[in-house]
């Protein structure tokens, strides 16, 4: 999905996890995601800012692994950051997300990372979600904000099971 008037754009994806554990989409909802900042300013990657509810209201909590990115300085080949405490991340507009807690797996590495996304640039990861185990559709929304907090645009993706 794209947004015209933003620049930015958004590819969702179920059924890639290829990582370890392999069962990990029998536990948990997981989308990979590829987001490009094709607009102007700075965008928003947080995990406050996605929210998936089913078609009765019923929230499922993102799973957070962590993860976060800042732009590389001189001489630096990757601005990746490890764990939160490491170096703080952008949270987003709602705290109502879980740490996931992923030692000896590929969840941590594998997520999409946290932080401020610079015109011309892109971010892929996988988002991790509590279970949809019901035969509800669902809708994620995912709200973007500037670097200074200001909304841009509600990006809204729907969800079918398929059983």
């Amino acid at each position: 999905m794209r947004d015209s008037n933003t620049g930015i754009t958004v590819i969702l994806t179920t059924g890639a996890w290829d990582g370890s554990p392999a069962d990990l989409e029998r536990e948990f909802t997981v989308v990979h995601a590829l987001v490009a900042n094709m607009g102007r300013a700075a965008i928003r990657l947080a995990p406050g800012d996605l929210e998936l509810r089913d078609e009765r209201g019923f929230h499922y909590e993102l799973l957070d692994a962590g993860g976060s990115f800042r732009r590389a300085r001189p001489g630096e080949t990757s601005g990746l950051q490890g764990r939160p405490e490491s170096e703080p991340y952008p949270t987003g507009a709602d705290d109502d997300y879980e740490y996931i807690e992923a030692s000896g797996t590929d969840i941590a590495a594998s997520a999409l990372p946290w932080g401020y996304l610079e015109p011309g640039t892109q971010m892929r990861g996988f988002l991790y979600f509590e279970e949809l185990d019901t035969a509800h559709a669902a809708k994620l929304v995912w709200h973007f904000f500037d670097a200074n907090g200001g909304q841009l645009v509600d990006l809204r993706f729907d969800f079918a099971l398929a059983t």
